[in-house]
């Protein structure tokens, strides 16, 4: 049931066993999941049911020093569904290796091995539609055709890929459900005490109409950025919150950084094309990468990274575009730039029969031959304190201190590109496949090279899980510190990454705090 606080008739107070703040794809996941339990559930989202400059001023009020993090604007979205109306719904685990400790990432570990994530892993794979995707490699390598030698320094493999990105709209029925309160336009500003030791929530308009929210347990769920700007909030009242001095509260934040390291000369195009393009089996898309062995991680105290070929051609934006246009036909909209509709259809005309050719005969994507190629090393970073999340001195329309991001790169990640770029390139040229001509600054092991590199949009850190207040924010059941009703689901709790897309592993963890919460609150 969807109800919108700026509407004259919802009132406050609310009262739910457990609340949710932010509708991305871990609240949403979560409600999803407690809503086919049988279970009520509250949902408050700061945005509404489409995109609004006004909640997106929000976003744009940020500040970012450091290295250069354009995620921090344009990686962050605030109506119902979050990001994922705008990625492409990419999903992967991350390896067993990424929950143990490593003296690479300082002797960082996860309080949990990922033997103890996989159940919820498959649990997050049903929830979301892709029970009937391929779950091994090899299954889709065989019916693919694509072959590969075996290396000891890389392993090939398969990222998947959702049917509908939107979890708004995988999840609508979840959604619509009685059981399924969802309130729009509640921007969550920050906790009150009860004399009880308990919480309530204070949700407020743009317009600054404000009611107050009590549950047994409150999640925050609202992105990692939020999340830490929101546990950095004092009390409404003014007084410190119990957790506003945890020393690690806002410090290791980290995301993934991606770099071009060199460009491709193609010998065997049918073998490059069988082993490289995209392939699509019974409605889903696998994305193929070749990532660093964790044998040879373990060897060289190497960090994670995958490669991936970047085709550039002159039809590809005309293409995403046309992507757009036709999810927005299929929710039952009309783009307010649909008069440019004609033109991107010329721009794909010229290469629209081989794509088709191609898709229908080999379930594979197609790239013209005259398309430039680059190889991109995706790296996981090492969390350091220096990069951190503060609250700025000026002042966002809810009156909140705006966010402020000093994005850190330690630096040692080159080894990693490095390597990770000359395995790819000695393989490819040992099975005559491509020539890969490599930046000269990653055969010099030139840390500056990493300056160049993005951010992914995979933000992380800043609320990590640690043992107690001196080594984390949350405990390993993701509880905040300092309170007994306040939880954390999202990949701020990660205290290391790998180089996968975090939200798969973050919707997993949620899942798994939806039981924790079972047994501690009913």
């Amino acid at each position: 049931m969807l109800l919108d606080l700026e509407d004259s008739q919802v009132e406050g107070p609310l009262e739910e066993d457990v609340v949710i703040i932010g509708g991305g794809a871990v609240g949403l996941s979560m409600l999803a999941d407690r809503v086919r339990r049988g279970e009520r559930t509250l949902l408050i989202e700061a945005g509404g049911a489409g995109l609004e400059n006004r909640s997106q001023d929000i976003v744009r009020s940020a500040r970012s020093t450091g290295k250069l993090h354009e995620g921090v604007h344009i990686g962050r979205f605030r109506l119902l569904g979050g990001t994922t109306h705008f990625w492409g719904g990419q999903l992967g685990r991350f390896d067993p290796i990424v929950f143990e400790p490593r003296a690479q990432c300082d002797g960082l570990g996860w309080p949990f091995t990922r033997a103890d994530v996989d159940p919820w892993y498959d649990a997050a794979n049903t929830l979301l539609g892709m029970d009937a995707a391929i779950s091994d490699d090899s299954g889709v390598c065989a019916k693919a055709g694509a072959q590969l030698a075996d290396d000891p320094g890389l392993d090939y493999f398969f990222t998947r890929w959702l049917k509908e990105p939107s979890l708004a709209v995988h999840f609508a029925q979840d959604i619509a459900s009685p059981l399924a309160t969802v309130l729009l336009h509640a921007n969550f500003v920050g906790f009150a005490p009860l004399p009880d030791g308990r919480h309530e929530a204070v949700v407020r308009t743009l317009g600054g109409k404000e009611v107050r929210v009590r549950a047994r347990a409150f999640v925050l769920a609202c992105g990692t950025f939020e999340i830490v700007r929101m546990l950095q909030q004092p009390y409404v009242g003014g007084e410190a919150a119990p957790w506003n001095a945890n020393p690690w509260l806002g410090r290791g934040y980290y995301d993934h950084i991606d770099v071009i390291v060199g460009t491709v000369r193609v010998a065997d195009r049918k073998r490059f094309d069988s082993l490289f393009e995209n392939v699509f089996l019974g409605g889903y898309k696998y994305n193929p990468k070749l990532k660093l062995s964790e044998a040879v991680q373990r060897k060289d105290g190497l960090l994670q990274a995958c490669g991936a070929f970047i085709f550039s051609t002159s039809y590809k934006e005309n293409a995403e575009n046309l992507r757009h246009f036709m999810r927005s036909l299929r929710r039952g909209k009309l783009p307010a730039n649909w008069r440019e509709l004609p033109r991107h259809f010329i721009g794909v005309a010229r290469v629209a029969l081989p794509m088709v050719v191609r898709y229908l005969r080999s379930n594979r994507a197609f790239h013209p031959r005259n398309a430039a190629i680059q190889l991109r090393v995706t790296t996981e970073q090492v969390p350091v304190t220096q990069s951190e999340i503060t609250r700025g001195d000026e002042r966002d329309a809810l009156g909140l201190p705006v966010l402020s991001l000093n994005w850190a790169v330690d630096g040692r990640e080159i080894e990693t590109v490095a390597a990770c770029a000359e395995n790819i390139r000695d393989l490819l040229a040992r099975e005559g496949i491509a020539t890969v001509d490599l930046d000269a600054r990653v055969t010099a092991r030139d840390a500056a090279l990493l300056e160049e590199g993005d951010d992914t949009n995979h933000q992380m850190g800043g609320a990590r899980i640690g043992a107690d207040p001196a080594t984390g924010v949350v405990n390993p059941d993701l509880k905040v510190f300092g309170t007994d009703d306040v939880y954390v689901a999202g990949a701020a709790v990660f205290p290391t990454s790998g180089f996968v897309n975090c939200t798969f592993t973050a919707i997993a963890l949620a899942l798994r705090l939806n039981q924790k919460l079972r047994a501690a609150h009913g």
